[in-house]
């Protein structure tokens, strides 16, 4: 591509080109550790959480943090070959997209202080619904919950809804399906309710389902070290209220960064 006003930038000028270079070169690295944040959250904490806590901030607002990430490395390349050509559509295209990627990070750490305020009792509430009827159930949606249930209390290391609520599951219909005799060997908590040790093997899986001197068959009694006794509740918002932290972070930080480049380019297209 050929320089088309070369020569036309004075002192102050080749300063914002060169400033708008490096920092172009900046966000597309800011960017880049963006995208990977995301897609780590996105693809291993929270693609089970819309089904397990009935909202899906978290999800879109992580999904729209990255598209603005996304843009943003898009963008800077614009930027790059706008400032080193001196090329005003190219600035022009630079700071559309940025005001872009600017949208959704907003909109995606918007959506993720929403979450935050979040009415307690209406996550608890959907939560004893899916556990108690649709748990262990034939069809798409219920094996889906299902899933997302069991994916919940493995990564979140929790058992039910409220701490030490076990009995949850001998009120669902999930309990009545069950293999053995009523009240005697039948399994009382699934077996993503049981501890694993270092290898991925369940300590004990027997005691754990099965115990009827302490929990899970009562509410206290003999300690078992085999089964959670944090309840997915609790668990599920602190690890939740940590990842909004991080997408309410990414998004403002990449926002700001995103201003000074708009203000930048603009100033360089002005002196062009």
């Amino acid at each position: 591509m050929k320089k088309q006003y070369e020569g036309r930038l004075n002192k102050c000028g080749i300063c914002i080109k060169y400033a708008l270079l490096i920092g172009n070169c900046v966000l597309a690295l800011v960017g880049c550790i963006a995208m990977g944040i995301c897609i780590y959250i996105a693809a291993d904490k929270v693609y089970f959480v819309t089904v397990v806590i009935g909202t899906s901030l978290v999800t879109v607002a992580t999904y729209l943090v990255l598209a603005g990430a996304c843009v943003l490395v898009l963008s800077s390349l614009f930027g790059c070959f706008g400032s080193i050509y001196e090329n005003r559509k190219l600035l022009f295209t630079y700071a559309v997209c940025l005001s872009v990627a600017f949208f959704l990070s907003v909109l995606g750490s918007s959506m993720a202080i929403v979450f935050r305020s979040w009415t307690s009792d209406q996550i608890r509430g959907y939560m004893r619904n899916t556990l108690q009827i649709k748990y262990g159930m034939n069809g798409t949606e219920n094996e889906l919950v299902t899933h997302s249930w069991d994916t919940a209390q493995e990564k979140w290391y929790c058992c039910a809804v409220e701490d030490q609520s076990w009995g949850i599951y001998r009120s669902s219909e999930w309990y009545p399906i069950q293999p053995g005799v009523p009240d005697a060997t039948t399994n009382l908590v699934p077996e993503s309710c049981c501890v694993k040790d270092q290898y991925g093997k369940y300590v004990q899986l027997t005691k754990c389902q099965t115990y009827r001197i302490g929990p899970p068959g009562l509410q206290s009694g003999n300690t078992n070290e085999a089964l959670f006794y944090r309840g997915c509740f609790t668990a599920g918002l602190e690890s939740l209220y940590v990842i909004s932290g991080y997408i309410i972070g990414i998004g403002v930080a990449i926002a700001f960064l995103m201003i000074c480049g708009i203000l930048f380019s603009m100033w360089l297209f002005l002196t062009l």
